[in-house]
């Protein structure tokens, strides 16, 4: 009788799985999935496109070289020379000046941020062949870092009119888990890592920028460029891995030269706190992400 029940029931299950099953989509919805991300795919590559003739004519009817100029000059003589980074003097930096306040007064920052995304995109294109570590906006004029707040200001305005123009439509500041472990900075299929430079960092912080006054620098790196430089993953401070890590004899050239920084214990941990630090070693970063009032 037990047996005659169970196999009752067992059949009752399988019916019951048979008559809930989900459904394989239908041919036409499948082709339309295909047929919309197609559609995406193309008009992401007409963007890239646009703005690569727009690089390539800028580069004609103008004398700017985002290799040559004085941006490029002031970050590497000051900066990147004066890190105890040990690949930051032979990094390959762009550079991008941004003046609002200047002689060609009238664009305002974004504006001015904008006109350089030609600039970006053929960045991001290029920066894995040729072994490219950044590309550098400079921004000109104390008020947009006469305090912590007021840079994070910046920098949320320059990532996220960036983001905003995302060839490949991410738009990866409106995230809402941005603040979260996972999320990061991407443009045009590019993940980034964010550094961020301004002369309100003492001399033994991380961020410290040296003899550099009057403007303030965010450094966007691709993360190709760790690869290239056998930087490896990342991981918590460890002395035993002092003699093999890259990353670790980096962390500990900061610190030998009193400019030791914050290193999560995590392995995996939260990226946008860390892109406005604090102006102590463990003073909690700026919420740039949101406006300052």
């Amino acid at each position: 009788m037990y047996a005659a029940l169970g196999g009752i029931i067992i059949l009752a299950g399988v019916m019951y799985g048979i008559m809930h099953k989900k459904a394989p989509a239908e041919p036409s919805i499948v082709k339309e999935i295909m047929e919309r991300r197609r559609q995406r795919r193309a008009r992401q590559q007409e963007k890239v496109d646009q703005y690569l003739l727009q690089y390539e004519n800028n580069l004609a009817s103008s004398s700017y070289d985002p290799i040559n100029n004085p941006a490029v000059t002031r970050f590497n003589s000051e900066i990147m020379r004066h890190t105890p980074c040990s690949f930051a003097k032979r990094a390959h930096i762009w550079a991008c000046a941004l003046d609002p306040a200047g002689p060609r007064k009238g664009p305002g920052l974004e504006d001015q941020v904008m006109a350089c995304i030609p600039t970006v995109v053929n960045f991001t294109v290029e920066c894995d062949e040729h072994h490219l570590d950044g590309i550098v906006f400079e921004i000109k004029g104390e008020e947009y870092f006469n305090t912590l707040e007021v840079f994070g200001d910046t920098v949320r305005r320059v990532l996220t009119c960036l983001s905003s123009h995302d060839p490949w439509e991410e738009d990866c500041i409106k995230d809402p888990y941005l603040d979260r472990r996972g999320w990061r900075y991407q443009f045009n299929d590019t993940y980034i890592f964010v550094t961020t430079f301004c002369p309100l960092y003492p001399p033994h912080h991380a961020r410290h920028q040296f003899n550099i006054r009057d403007r303030c620098y965010i450094l966007l790196q691709p993360e190709t460029s760790f690869g290239h430089h056998d930087i490896g993953a990342d991981h918590p401070w460890d002395d035993s891995l002092l003699s093999t890590s890259v990353r670790q004899r980096i962390r500990q050239a900061y610190k030998d030269r009193g400019m030791e920084y914050h290193v999560p214990k995590a392995r995996f941990y939260p990226m946008a706190p860390m892109i406005v630090p604090g102006l102590e070693m463990n003073d909690p970063g700026v919420t740039w992400w949101v406006p300052h009032e």
